[in-house]
């Protein structure tokens, strides 16, 4: 494995931590989630409105929706 200079330590331990804090994040966002579901197991609709924020938080959108299908037509669920 060859030496790396200081520099190169940095950068790699900075992206170390940007990619832990993106991993974080999801799994943060994943409880959430699952936290909804198991509170609201009859009602679908504070699932997909945590989903859509969780997911526009995630991505840094402006804008999100869950669109879902009942088998004929596709729905808008959550903005």
């Amino acid at each position: 494995m060859p030496v790396m200079t200081k520099a190169q330590l940095l950068a790699e331990n900075e992206r170390l931590r940007r990619e832990l804090a993106g991993a974080q994040e999801q799994r943060t966002a994943t409880s959430d989630i699952l936290r909804v579901i198991a509170s609201s197991p009859s009602d679908l609709q504070p699932v997909f409105d945590t989903i859509a924020e969780r997911a526009m938080r995630l991505c840094g959108g402006a804008y999100g929706w869950v669109m879902t299908y009942d088998g004929q037509l596709v729905h808008l669920s959550a903005l």
